[in-house]
C-alpha cells in the first residue's frame, strides 16, 4: 500500500469496517468502494505500455490494477468467477445479490423513461411534455409496475427482490425530486407520498385490466385503456392511451417467459 503513491488510510479503513460489519449489504457496498478505487486507471501514475486491457485494447492497464491488489479485489478474479476475499466480505451473499438486482432493475426503470425520442415515436409524446418531471416519473412507475408483474412469478425470491427494489425506487425518487425540484425535505416528502398514492391507483387499474378473472377477458384491453386515461396525466386522449396500452401489453408478453437469472440483470426494456 505504501508503494502506490497515495494515502492508504482510506482503503485500510474500508477493509477494517467491512470485516467488522455484521450487515452483509454494508460489507458489499464497502467492498465495491475498494474495487472501484483500486481498479481505477488513475490509481497509479505509472503505466506499463506492455500490458493491455483485453476487454478494451485502447486502455493500458495500470500496474496496481494488474497486480496482486487488482486480483484480490476484482469480482471475477478466480477461475470459478468469484473472488475469495469479496466472498468473505459478503459480496456474493444472497442479500447482496438481491440488493444488486434491485439496484439494476430500478436503474432500468428510470433509464427506460428518459429518452424523449423513444416516447415521441412510441406514443407521439411531445418532447416538451416529456421534459415535465411528472411525465418521466409516471413512465418510470409504469416500468416499475411491469417489473413487479415479472417478479411476482418467481416465488419468495422474486418477492424479496421486489421489496428491496420498491424501497430503492422511492429512495431514488426522493433524491431526484430534491435535485430537479429544488425542494426541501418536508415538501419533498409530501410529493413522494402523493406520487406513491398515484402509483398504487394506477397499479390497481392495470392489475384489474390484466388479472381480474371476474371480468370478461375480451374487454381487458378496453379496461386497460380506460385505466390509463384515468391515471396517466399525459395520456388522457384515446389515441395516446391506446398506444401506451399497446406498449404495456406487448412488453408484458415479451417478458412473460423470462427467467429469474435474466431478470436480475435489469436490462429488460427495448430501446
Amino acid at each position: 500500500l505504501l508503494r502506490i503513491g497515495r494515502p492508504p488510510l482510506l482503503y485500510l479503513k474500508v477493509i477494517q469496517d467491512s470485516f467488522s460489519c455484521a450487515n452483509t449489504s454494508r460489507a458489499w457496498c464497502e467492498a465495491r468502494v475498494v474495487t472501484r478505487e483500486i481498479s481505477s486507471s488513475s490509481f497509479n501514475r505509472d503505466h506499463d505500455p506492455s500490458r493491455v486491457d483485453e476487454t478494451d485494447p485502447g486502455r493500458v492497464l495500470s500496474k496496481s490494477s494488474a497486480g496482486w491488489m487488482g486480483r484480490w479485489f476484482h469480482p471475477e478474479s478466480s477461475p470459478e468467477g468469484q473472488n475469495p476475499l469479496l466472498r468473505l466480505l459478503g459480496y456474493y451473499s444472497a442479500e447482496s445479490l438481491r440488493i444488486q438486482s434491485a439496484r439494476d432493475l430500478c436503474e432500468g426503470c428510470f433509464q427506460a423513461a428518459m429518452d424523449h425520442e423513444v416516447w415521441r415515436d412510441r406514443l407521439g409524446l411531445n418532447p416538451e411534455v416529456h421534459q415535465i418531471f411528472a411525465t418521466r416519473l409516471t413512465l418510470s412507475q409504469i416500468h416499475l409496475w411491469m417489473t413487479v408483474v415479472c417478479l411476482r412469478k418467481h416465488g419468495r425470491e422474486g418477492s424479496d427482490i421486489m421489496q428491496v427494489m420498491y424501497e430503492k425506487f422511492w429512495s431514488d425518487v426522493e433524491k431526484w425530486m430534491i435535485k430537479e425540484g429544488d425542494l426541501g425535505y418536508l415538501e419533498m416528502r409530501k410529493y413522494v407520498k402523493e406520487s406513491e398514492r398515484v402509483f398504487f391507483a394506477m397499479g390497481f387499474a392495470l392489475d384489474e385490466a390484466f388479472f381480474d378473472t371476474s371480468q370478461d377477458p375480451s374487454t381487458g384491453f378496453d379496461r386497460l385503456v380506460a385505466g390509463i386515461q384515468r391515471n396517466v396525466s399525459f395520456a388522457r386522449d384515446s389515441e395516446q392511451a391506446t398506444r401506451l396500452a399497446t406498449y404495456i401489453r406487448e412488453e408484458l408478453q415479451r417478458l412473460d417467459s423470462i427467467e429469474l437469472d435474466e431478470l436480475r440483470k435489469g436490462d429488460l426494456w427495448l430501446r
